[in-house]
């Protein structure tokens, strides 16, 4: 589950987007590849309970 937030003027924190499967594309356009290996695993392991 991924949760895409953000920061208001006054640094309260408010909840824009709430994604039960996000994309790993994302994570893949990093040049340290280590966190889309992560995230990859992560998605393997968890992909049948969702």
């Amino acid at each position: 589950m991924a949760f895409d937030i953000g920061l208001d003027q006054s640094l309260r924190t408010w909840i824009i987007e709430v994604n039960a499967k996000p994309d790993h594309y994302i994570f893949n356009q990093l040049n340290d590849k280590t966190m889309y290996h992560k995230v990859i695993r992560y998605f393997n392991h968890t992909d049948h309970w969702l």
